[in-house]
């Protein structure tokens, strides 16, 4: 039925209602017509299809104002939808509604010209995994202020994760609930270190970037079962280097002995 309806709708670029499509598609009868919502319902939510506020359905990839792209969001509170293949697309403060840095998002465009200027209509999503924060207390609460000061959201942290942290503990954070468009509830996950110890900075920006200095428990099981010893099966049609000291630069190995003569 979706494959169908995606057909059928290919080269319309006018919003079409759900009795439009029921007659284009040759529907007769009304369980036909209530598995048909029930697929533009899947494609809307797959935005495939974005339904418009007089109840009819257009194919997004037709539409010349709606556009899906990733929101950049300027430190003063502005941002643009960052389009690939065309135009930027321009986001005032106060046609957010609610996104936020690094957002996907689906915006309309309401102004043609020499910068094209839009709103968002809606949040395809938003990655949430990689929450990195320094530990601030007031009023003997601990506080979270993120690393990201473009990510405009309220944190409200759980108590108890904090035990054991200090103020200007660099920390992962989880989200353990969603309270609002921009508020969530999160936990601390895992202490970095003291924003003033060596080496924190580098680290707080890697677990921003999910690079993880530690080994997950799948690797740590995958090493055990490396043996420690080059079999002789492997050494078969190999040139054999183990009695020289050797190191790479660019993949190409050289011999240390070489170098020093």
């Amino acid at each position: 039925m979706k494959d169908k309806i995606l057909e059928v709708l290919d080269k319309e670029m006018d919003a079409k209602s759900l009795i439009d499509i029921n007659d284009m598609m040759g529907l007769k009868t009304s369980d036909e017509l209530k598995e048909l919502q029930d697929a533009l319902e899947e494609l809307i939510e797959s935005n495939d299809i974005y339904y418009t506020n007089k109840g009819k359905y257009l194919l997004l990839k037709n539409s010349q104002t709606l556009k899906i792209g990733k929101l950049d969001v300027n430190k003063k509170g502005f941002g643009f939808v960052i389009m690939p293949k065309e135009e930027d697309i321009y986001i005032p403060k106060d046609n957010l509604n609610g996104a936020v840095n690094d957002d996907i998002v689906l915006a309309e465009i309401v102004k043609q010209g020499i910068k094209r200027e839009g709103r968002i209509v809606k949040i395809i999503e938003r990655e949430l995994d990689n929450l990195v924060g320094e530990i601030k207390y007031f009023h003997d609460l601990a506080n979270i202020k993120l690393d990201d000061d473009k990510l405009k959201l309220e944190l409200e942290l759980d108590q108890d994760s904090a035990k054991g942290c200090v103020e200007g503990s660099k920390v992962l954070l989880k989200v353990v609930k969603k309270l609002s468009k921009t508020k969530y509830l999160v936990a601390v996950e895992k202490v970095i270190g003291h924003k003033d110890d060596p080496g924190v900075d580098i680290l707080s920006i890697a677990y921003k970037y999910k690079i993880f200095p530690e080994f997950g428990p799948e690797v740590e099981e995958q090493l055990k079962a490396i043996p420690n010893e080059v079999e002789e099966k492997e050494l078969t049609g190999r040139h054999d280097l183990t009695n020289k000291e050797i190191f790479t630069i660019d993949a190409s190995i050289i011999e240390w002995d070489m170098l020093i003569k």
